[in-house]
């Protein structure tokens, strides 16, 4: 009967010890799994990047012109969800948007221009026109992400 005594608590402790370990084991997969998730995330993203900044020749003329229209169309969706938010807004935020979204507004204008005169550009002239959409398109870029990150402190304090 004593050694019964000594037994059971033995045991139990044995098998919390036990579970103990698969729960730690359990927690070293799932990181391993969350690893796995952000290192592929990581190459998607590095991926992305290194397209974006690819150096396009003329003969690659299409596909740049096609990228930057895809990611004009983009802009110019999320232009129109911030100006929903800007019109449901109050009439302070109304005013003080208008200029910042008129800034947006006139850069999406030149980074659609230059982009019309990719499509009919020469080999002679193609570097300058290339390097005048990234600038415009980077400009409407930052002006949209200022204004965006504007209105969110403004709308969402």
């Amino acid at each position: 009967m004593r050694y019964m005594l000594f037994f059971i608590p033995l045991l139990i402790a044995t098998g919390f010890a036990l579970s103990c370990t698969t729960t730690k084991e359990q927690a070293e997969k799932n990181a391993a799994a969350s690893t796995a998730v952000q290192l592929k995330t990581a190459k998607t993203e590095t991926v992305e990047a290194f397209k974006a900044t690819q150096d396009y020749t003329f003969s690659q003329r299409a596909d740049f012109v096609a990228r930057m229209k895809t990611e004009l169309a983009e802009t110019q969706d999320k232009l129109h969800q911030i100006t929903l938010k800007i019109e449901a807004s109050n009439a302070a935020t109304k005013a003080d948007a208008k200029e910042k979204l008129e800034v947006v507004r006139r850069n999406y204008s030149r980074a659609k221009q230059e982009l019309e005169q990719a499509e009919s550009a020469s080999e002679t002239t193609w570097e300058n026109i290339k390097s005048g959409i990234k600038k415009s398109h980077s400009e409407l870029k930052e002006s949209f992400e200022h204004m965006r990150q504007w209105l969110s402190d403004k709308i969402e304090p």
